[in-house]
């Protein structure tokens, strides 16, 4: 089994604002902007809402409710207004980043996602926004475990539940876009969970958590002691071959994480303490 970091939802390079920790703990990761989706903000729901006045609010105009968004993973059934009883949770991949995917990654491996956050607060004027004092973090928000995994090209076969996901309205042009179809049960070693093989977390925990807490960039994550790779010569966490970005405490291993990749790979039989890890950030 291998474990995959996926960073996902708006970012500087995409959007230029953080998903927000509202005031009483509620997570909500917010999808880049994306052109030719056929989803807009506005479509999106969370808590019966509609989150198209959120990203007005926190990007300050800059992205419109009618701007399309890259629902990409989907992970919460009420996101849409309809869902074909086959629906299930659905990531896609392309381009370099799905080449890097494909050296990995199977059936039966496990997406974790995270992404940059920032706690907010509502004004005297009830708008959302950033406190000055709101400090960047990179926290985990959602889990796929991988049932299937099918390329996007005229002769694969997509379910028709698949055909709304922004990486099938791209259409096949797109250099390797495939998609990662999730399982319906969540399988960490012997354990099976019926029904969680994907789902996001509602609230802000410390166990999802990966920025150190005395660092100054969300980028610097602190990590179990068992992550550092050098000791014991293991193979680490793909994108990270530099002695120079790992650290290792009595405690701790800090990871000065790379900005290239949107992927990071951990093989757990390398790492075996990685599935005990990962249903401790899932499993409540």
């Amino acid at each position: 089994m291998r474990i995959i970091l996926s960073r996902k939802g708006l970012d500087s390079s995409f959007g230029n604002t953080a998903s927000p920790i509202f005031p009483n703990g509620e997570l909500l990761s917010l999808p880049i902007p994306d052109e030719h989706s056929p989803i807009r903000y506005e479509d999106i729901a969370w808590k019966g809402n509609s989150i198209g006045c959120i990203i007005e609010e926190l990007s300050r105009g800059r992205i419109s409710r009618k701007h399309g968004a890259h629902l990409d993973p989907d992970l919460r059934i009420e996101s849409q207004s309809t869902r074909d009883p086959d629906w299930r949770g659905i990531f896609g991949q392309s381009g370099s980043a799905q080449g890097h995917l494909s050296k990995y990654v199977a059936p039966g491996d496990l997406f974790l996602f995270f992404g940059w956050f920032k706690q907010v607060a509502v004004n005297t004027q009830g708008v959302h926004i950033y406190p000055r004092d709101s400090r960047d973090l990179h926290l985990f928000f959602g889990w796929l475990q991988i049932e299937q995994i099918l390329e996007v090209i005229p002769t694969g076969t997509i379910p028709e539940w698949a055909a709304y996901h922004p990486h099938c309205a791209r259409g096949f042009s797109t250099q390797n876009n495939t998609l990662y179809i999730a399982s319906r049960d969540l399988v960490l070693g012997n354990t099976t969970y019926p029904g969680r093989g994907f789902g996001t977390f509602d609230r802000s925990e410390q166990r999802h958590c990966l920025t150190c807490p005395d660092q100054p960039k969300r980028s610097i994550w602190k990590l179990p002691p068992w992550f550092y790779p050098f000791t014991e010569s293991r193979t680490p966490l793909t994108y990270h071959g530099d002695t120079e970005r790992w650290e290792l405490l009595e405690d701790s291993t800090l990871l000065r994480t790379a900005g290239r990749g949107q992927e990071f790979v951990l093989d757990a039989s390398v790492y075996p303490e990685a599935v005990g890890w990962a249903k401790s950030i899932i499993i409540s």
